[in-house]
């Protein structure tokens, strides 16, 4: 393959682990959010129920109890979005994890025919120079 070639397709793979690392990040984001709702409805629930519980003013109480009701199964749809979400960053981070592993090969292997290539000219160098050595040195005698 050549160099050209070899390079071009080591920044398209550097390209996709970038794209890959960037829904990454977007997606933890989301479970962050999705967690950070959950915990906050939660919240919410147990204040309503603290408030139901006093049953101080009926009005109240019968407001703080629907209130309580119209969360719970709120917190059951974040739950289920949750999961879903956490499923979907396990799913990303194996395609990000492979996709490094066949970046970092590439580039392994850029570097490889690189360096072999050096050593091709300076082998193609010590011959001509060899050569060069042995006319002249058969021109002196």
């Amino acid at each position: 393959m050549s160099h050209k070639r070899l390079a071009s397709l080591c920044g398209i793979e550097e390209k996709k682990l970038a794209r890959l690392g960037e829904q990454k990040k977007e997606l933890h984001q989301r479970v962050q959010t999705t967690v950070y709702q959950c915990q906050h409805l939660n919240q919410m629930i147990d204040e309503y129920r603290v408030c139901d519980s006093r049953g101080t003013n009926p009005l109240l109480w019968q407001n703080a109890s629907n209130m309580a009701q119209v969360l719970v199964p709120m917190t059951a749809k974040l739950a289920q979005k949750q999961v879903l979400l956490q499923q979907e960053q396990h799913r990303l981070d194996y395609l990000w994890r492979r996709q490094l592993g066949r970046q970092q090969g590439i580039k392994w292997y850029q570097t490889e025919q690189r360096r072999e290539s050096l050593q091709r000219e300076a082998v193609k160098e010590q011959k001509s120079a060899d050569d060069l050595a042995g006319v002249y040195g058969v021109n002196r005698r």
